[in-house]
């Protein structure tokens, strides 16, 4: 086999572009997993947000507070509102714990006996980002 004078630099450069191309082929396949990666988790960084609202109501005959949530949620089982906090004039009363909510919308109903002028406090968190407080005051409660 005939080397021309060229053929150590031929070589060099042969060896030089084998060993090149196996670090761009290595360094776009570590890309392209790491796009994939970021794809998959992209719908759930997107999806993540608080609750849209929080209504409050009381019935006082009945003593008992409503709290209704707008969270949509395309897999209500997955991304949820994870906990309901209670508080009366500063003081907590509970925290609920939830593992899936039933739908876009949703009510919880909670026993509480107050007075006229009590303070509740209600904050409602998200599994994976947020959370939205209300409050309302009971107005003055006319005994028969």
């Amino acid at each position: 086999m005939y080397k021309g004078k060229n053929s150590v630099k031929d070589d060099k450069r042969c060896r030089l572009f084998s060993s090149g191309s196996k670090s761009i082929i290595n360094k776009i396949i570590w890309l392209s997993i790491m796009l994939f990666l970021f794809a998959g988790l992209a719908p759930v960084i997107v999806n993540a947000h608080p609750p849209k609202s929080v209504t409050l109501a009381y019935d006082v005959a009945a003593k008992v507070l409503k709290v209704t949530i707008l969270h949509p949620s395309f897999t209500p089982s997955w991304h949820y509102i994870k906990t309901v906090t209670i508080e009366k004039n500063k003081q907590p009363l509970g925290s609920y714990p939830y593992q899936r909510q039933t739908g876009d919308e949703f009510s919880y109903t909670y026993e509480i006996p107050v007075m006229s002028g009590d303070i509740l406090v209600v904050n409602v968190f998200c599994n994976m980002y947020g959370s939205r407080t209300e409050m309302i005051k009971i107005p003055e409660i006319k005994t028969p």
